[in-house]
């Protein structure tokens, strides 16, 4: 129930769901097993939805360090708590350590699991999107580059999948006043979309939206 109410956005409701989870599973399997680091995420996640940040550090650090114990240091859970305490860390403004730790995230993921996995892309994706709050954008867009070519590679060009890391793409594109190589990408997003979707869907529409923002910028 506390993943339904994270989803829908009543935070405080799911933080009482994961909070009271994590306490029946204390109960049952103790405070060393794999369910409690799960569970104690999960918490960590609603805390930090709710911007108690600092709490959500030291959850996410002890489902760390428990995973470690009981997983190898490549494994996808014990990434992911690696992941989770980066994306923390990038809440609370140290974005040096932040960044450093992600970009050892991807490079395990792409050692172990392979440059094409989902959590390899994912991966990358969270790392672009650290430097692109940091305004290192050129950074950025090399890694937002590289998952497009992987995931064009996977799926083909144009396919949905392929959507949000052109979007992502464009604002980047945008963000260096490369005004007509953002329209171009989001010209072709906007085509691909209408074929796929319609030309009244939200999705669509609001892609035809930032077509004329940059249109309105480039004349």
């Amino acid at each position: 129930m506390g993943a339904v109410y994270q989803d829908q956005g009543y935070f405080a409701t799911a933080e009482r769901y994961h909070a009271k989870a994590l306490e029946m599973k204390q109960r049952v399997f103790g405070t060393q097993h794999l369910e409690i680091y799960t569970s104690l995420n999960n918490l960590a996640l609603a805390l930090q939805s709710l911007e108690r940040v600092a709490e959500a550090e030291t959850l996410h650090r002890h489902a760390l360090r428990g995973r470690k114990r009981l997983l190898p240091r490549c494994h996808v859970d014990t990434l992911k708590s690696r992941g989770n305490v980066a994306l923390v860390l990038q809440r609370q403004g140290q974005h040096d350590r932040s960044i450093q730790l992600l970009r050892d995230i991807c490079k395990t993921y792409k050692d172990t699991l392979g440059r094409p996995h989902p959590q390899t892309t994912k991966s990358l994706r969270n790392l672009a999107i650290v430097l692109h709050r940091q305004s290192r954008v050129q950074e950025a867009e090399q890694l937002i580059i590289e998952v497009l070519d992987i995931l064009e590679g996977k799926h083909g060009k144009g396919h949905r999948e392929t959507f949000p890391t052109l979007q992502h793409l464009a604002t980047l594109l945008h963000a260096q006043g490369r005004l007509d190589e953002a329209f171009d990408v989001v010209a072709w997003l906007c085509d691909i979309r209408n074929e796929i979707f319609g030309k009244e869907h939200p999705d669509t529409m609001g892609r035809w939206a930032y077509l004329q923002e940059l249109e309105a910028e480039l004349t």
